[in-house]
């Protein structure tokens, strides 16, 4: 392979013994941009952390160094057992067991190479070995199979179900963090993911309450429309929506699993997707777009589509939906573009702040999604009659 001291930042250049190890070495045989750099050097880390500067992190005899190099976080390790092939043995896949000298010489002790042009995760060594060193990689062995398109060896699949079947302890003492981090990015592939968990047994253990079934249909028939990959915020709403687990709020789970404030917002707006009723009217779809803005309705509706056709329901309806909101959203488009709507501040200095200003803008979207507003004067005369109707129905206001 090329020259490899690019991607060793102040440890390059110095005539140690460093190598360049893990997801980076697997992405770069991929063809795929590495993400973080992870280093092992033969140093001691208090010299390690000299170097580079950087924070020594994590407890006595796991310690890591986080640094940068360029735009990539870097985490460094000394070197275990005396040599880089006993370093590699305890890694987890051997897929993450290959190295990179600084001259971009490959060692590649448990053939990951190989392994990776057949498209196969296995793990190092004894799988059960691994897995009680970190039942972790259970999740990873899932996760991994679906970004990266690896199918687990025999051996792998049947020591974890052995794992998960005996070891339900162990697995479900897994800081929250830590399975989040799996989760999340194992979602993006939903299809691949779900399944290899379902067949594990591990969505029964960690998702006890998600129709697991319907949920694959769902992922599916989504996979079908959009390809493999599936915003997470998609992804999380199709879990929420389908699991019937009282005892935790989505939104928690999700923020112990460090998902980010606005995707979770965004699912748990999403999440709501069964109750979306494919026979709306073009003026009830007004009122959804004011509500929620085009790119929520649409995935909304997408997301009832394929519920829809994962329950086995006919979809002609929701066809027939879809090409309304269509019809309704190319309205408010139109009507915004021309410079006839009126936005709310506007409102709000004819009939006073307040909920009023809100009842106005309804029955504004409303006309304006029927395509009845082709004028700024038709559009006030929306709003006029949204004023009256709120004072007809607030007597005393």
């Amino acid at each position: 392979m090329e020259d490899n001291s690019r991607f060793l930042g102040p440890f390059g250049g110095r005539g140690l013994s460093v190598w360049l190890v893990g997801g980076a070495v697997r992405d770069a045989a991929l063809g795929l941009a590495p993400g973080d750099l992870d280093l092992v050097v033969d140093l001691p880390m208090e010299e390690i952390a000299a170097i580079c500067g950087g924070a020594v992190i994590g407890p006595e005899g796991m310690q890591v160094c986080i640094t940068s190099c360029d735009e990539f976080v870097m985490e460094v390790c000394p070197l275990q057992g005396g040599s880089i092939e006993k370093d590699l043995s305890v890694r987890d896949f051997t897929v993450n067991a290959m190295a990179l000298t600084e001259d971009g010489t490959l060692v590649d002790p448990f053939d990951g190479m190989e392994d990776l042009r057949s498209m196969v995760l296995r793990f190092v060594g004894d799988p059960s070995e691994r897995l009680a060193e970190d039942p972790i990689r259970a999740l990873r062995m899932c996760r991994l199979a679906s970004s990266l398109g690896l199918t687990p060896s025999v051996d792998s699949l049947k020591a974890v179900r052995n794992f998960v079947a005996t070891r339900q302890d162990r697995i479900e003492a897994l800081s929250r963090p830590r399975v989040g981090k799996e989760m999340v990015v194992g979602l993006v592939r939903p299809v691949k993911y779900l399944s290899t968990m379902m067949d594990v047994g591990l969505v029964r253990l960690l998702m006890p309450s998600l129709d697991h079934g319907l949920a694959l249909s769902v992922f599916s028939v989504l996979a079908e429309s959009r390809g493999e990959v599936l915003p997470l915020e998609m992804a999380l709403a199709v879990l929420a929506g389908l699991s019937r687990d009282d005892r935790e709020t989505p939104s928690k789970r999700w923020i112990s699993w460090g998902v980010s404030r606005s995707i979770r917002r965004e699912a748990e707006r999403l999440a709501r997707f069964r109750s979306v009723d494919p026979d709306s009217s073009l003026r009830d779809m007004g009122e959804m777009i004011l509500d929620n803005g085009d790119d929520i309705i649409l995935k909304l509706f997408e997301l009832s589509y394929a519920w829809a056709q994962g329950c086995g329901v006919d979809v002609g309806r929701w066809r027939e939906g879809r090409s309304r909101l269509d019809d309704a959203i190319d309205h408010v488009a139109r009507a915004s573009e021309a410079g006839i709507v009126p936005d709310g501040s506007r409102i709000g200095d004819l009939v006073g702040e307040g909920p009023q200003v809100k009842r106005c803008m309804v029955e504004l979207y409303r006309s304006l999604a029927s395509g009845n507003c082709s004028s700024e004067e038709d559009a006030w005369e929306a709003v006029l009659t949204g004023w009256s109707k709120f004072r007809e129905s607030n007597v005393f206001f």
